[in-house]
């Protein structure tokens, strides 16, 4: 049985164009690569590359605390579902949901990667 590795940023564009390589890598090092992101039009691209999509509920705006909290429990309910061996987050907000998550549900495997200096920094 293979081991599974969730890769989980905002949108399917930014995983293509920063993290596909590091999918590409654990892919072939033997892990199933699940890609949790939102789905702006490249899903098919994602999974012609051989990984599972998963859409994400979209994470940019932080105007309304309900559908915050919505993307921790659907983060939850994935990682308690799927349980995968490494979650993979990227950007502020993803550390934040997933990591939380992720501790609530034992996963042991983080990784938290911030890419850019967000809104926070403008």
């Amino acid at each position: 049985m293979s081991k599974n590795i969730f890769i989980i940023v905002n949108v399917d564009s930014f995983f293509l164009s920063h993290r596909k390589e590091i999918a590409i890598a654990a892919k072939q090092k033997g892990f199933q690569v699940s890609i949790i992101a939102h789905d702006t039009g490249r899903k098919q691209e994602i999974e012609a590359l051989g990984f599972n999509f998963i859409d994400l509920p979209n994470v940019k705006s932080m105007q309304n605390i309900f559908k915050e909290f919505r993307i921790l429990i659907f983060l939850f309910s994935l990682y308690k579902k799927y349980k995968p061996e490494i979650v993979h987050h990227v950007g502020l907000k993803i550390i934040l949901y997933g990591t939380t998550a992720a501790k609530f549900t034992g996963i042991k495997n983080i990784v938290n990667a911030v890419s850019g200096l967000g809104i926070f920094f403008s």
